[in-house]
């Protein structure tokens, strides 16, 4: 069987996404208002959304139908400014 598979990096969504959509959503606080408006909308359509988040307890991660925790402990900037720890988990699980 041949899916479709369309990347987004934006919060608009492509038209043809229905029911049969599968939906992966990576945010790392999982509390990000555009990504919660999407899921909202998305959960209406009832498309499954699958959620990677570092907080099993945020919105995001309460409403999605599966939740993958890719949470860290610290980010390598010092300042907390560049996001490469959490990102780099968040792309390590999408590629297991």
């Amino acid at each position: 069987m041949r899916l479709p598979i369309v990347t987004v990096r934006d919060y608009l969504l492509p038209g043809h996404v229905d029911s049969r959509s599968l939906v992966i959503a990576s945010s790392n606080s999982g509390n990000t208002e555009e990504i919660l408006a999407l899921v909202s909308w998305l959960k209406r359509l009832g498309s499954p959304v699958v959620a990677l988040t570092g907080d099993a307890r945020s919105p995001l991660a309460q409403s999605a139908d599966v939740h993958l925790d890719v949470s860290i402990r610290t980010e390598a900037c010092p300042l907390g400014l560049a996001p490469t720890a959490s990102t780099t988990a968040a792309l390590a699980m999408g590629d297991a």
